[in-house]
C-alpha cells in the first residue's frame, strides 16, 4: 500500500459532510431506477438534486467564512464553534 499524505482537516471535514449528501442522493435516485414513474416524480428528483447542491454549497461557504472572514460568523452559520479533530492521538469518541 503506497504511503499517501492525509488530507488537511478542513478538506476532511468537508468531504465527511458532503459524502452523506451523496449517499442520500444516490439512495433517492436508486428508488426511481427502472420504475415507470408519473410525471410528478421528476420534481422529486430535481428537489433531491437541489437539496444536495444547496446544502453542499452552504457548508463550503460557511467553512470559508469561518476561515477567511470571521470565525464567529462561520460558527453561527454552522451552529457550532467546535472544530473537528482527526488526530490519532486524540480520536473522537461516540457517545
Amino acid at each position: 500500500m503506497p504511503n499517501t499524505k492525509p488530507l488537511p482537516n478542513k478538506v476532511q471535514s468537508i468531504v465527511r459532510t458532503i459524502v452523506p449528501y451523496v449517499v442520500g442522493l444516490l439512495c433517492a435516485l436508486a428508488t426511481t431506477a427502472h420504475i415507470d414513474l408519473p410525471i410528478d416524480a421528476t420534481a422529486e428528483v430535481v428537489t433531491s438534486l437541489v437539496t444536495f447542491g444547496v446544502g453542499s454549497v452552504y457548508y463550503v461557504l460557511a467553512r470559508l467564512v469561518e476561515e477567511h472572514v470571521a470565525p464567529r460568523w462561520g460558527a453561527l452559520m454552522l451552529g457550532s464553534n467546535c472544530h473537528p479533530s482527526y488526530s490519532k492521538d486524540n480520536p473522537a469518541t461516540a457517545e
